[in-house]
């Protein structure tokens, strides 16, 4: 394993992260199911 695997690796999980946020605050807007 490089250091290029590793940032790019890393890039995948801010960006999934990042998304989920995104995700998380349109299901709050919207109203989260009980």
């Amino acid at each position: 394993m490089t250091g290029n695997d590793l940032v790019a690796i890393n890039a995948q999980k801010s960006a999934g992260v990042t998304s989920g946020l995104v995700l998380g605050h349109k299901i709050a807007a919207r109203g989260a199911p009980p």
